[in-house]
C-alpha cells in the first residue's frame, strides 16, 4: 500500500514540476514582452521629444522672421554639428 502512495506522490511531484517549469517560462516570455514594449515606449518619447524640439526650433524662427535661405543655412549647421558630434564619440569612445 505504502508503495502506491509513494508511486502517486512521485507522479504529483513530477505534474507539480513540469507545470512549474511552464510558468517559469511564461514568466520570462512576458518580461521579454515588457522589456520590449518599454523599449519601443523609449523610442516613441524621444521621437515625440525630438518633435516637440524641432516644433519649438521653428516657431522661434517663425518669431525671428529670419529670411529662409539664413534658416536653412543654420539648420545645415546644426545638422554638420551633431554629425560632428557622433562621429568624434566613435573615434573617442
Amino acid at each position: 500500500m505504502q508503495a502506491r502512495w509513494e508511486g502517486c506522490v512521485c507522479a504529483a511531484n513530477a505534474a507539480v514540476a513540469r507545470r512549474l517549469a511552464q510558468m517559469q517560462r511564461r514568466v520570462q516570455e512576458c518580461e521579454a514582452e515588457a522589456a520590449a514594449l518599454r523599449t519601443g515606449e523609449d523610442l516613441a518619447a524621444l521621437s515625440l521629444r525630438r518633435r516637440d524640439e524641432e516644433i519649438a526650433r521653428l516657431q522661434r524662427q517663425a518669431e525671428e522672421g529670419r529670411g529662409q535661405d539664413g534658416a536653412a543655412l543654420a539648420l545645415r549647421n546644426e545638422t554638420n554639428e551633431s554629425i560632428i558630434l557622433s562621429l568624434n564619440e566613435q573615434v573617442g569612445g
